[in-house]
């Protein structure tokens, strides 16, 4: 199972760079929970720009060319966030983390959307890294089979 979460860990973060344009040097971060707070609180503002710059730096992509930061700009789309929460946090061996948050977003017409927003961390000696981030409505594509329920 453990080689099943790395390998989902490893596809997951492989497939975000990629799509996100060029990489550069990625920068640890100290505590993961402090990071994601940031990253939940600039969306509770709307400062996705910020969101992008945040999450790039972290994960070394170069947001020069504007492609990581129109990806994150699609979080306004959804509507206003009513609030946020974590559902899911898990610690693999110490040195793996994974934090979900799940928020309820508001359109301007009162319909209602359910986004969650995936953290994954890796420690190294100098820090964690964010090696994935995800934000989407189907929680299929977010949590691995069995987490949850431990089935």
């Amino acid at each position: 199972m453990w080689a099943r979460i790395l390998l989902l860990a490893f596809v997951l973060t492989a497939g975000w760079v990629d799509s996100a344009g060029a990489q550069t040097r990625p920068r640890a971060v100290e505590n993961p929970e402090e990071f994601t707070a940031k990253a939940i609180e600039r969306i509770e503002k709307g400062d996705l720009e910020g969101l992008a710059r945040m999450i790039g730096t972290a994960v070394g992509l170069d947001i020069s060319d504007g492609q990581l930061e129109a990806q994150i700009k699609q979080i306004g789309f959804v509507g206003t966030p009513q609030f946020f929460d974590r559902v899911h946090d898990q610690t693999l061996g110490g040195s793996l983390r994974q934090m979900i948050y799940y928020a309820p977003f508001r359109t301007e017409r009162g319909q209602m959307t359910f986004v969650f927003f995936n953290f994954v961390f890796m420690r190294a000696n100098d820090g964690w890294y964010v090696t994935h981030f995800r934000f989407d409505r189907n929680t299929n594509h977010l949590i691995p089979p069995g987490w949850i329920t431990g089935k």
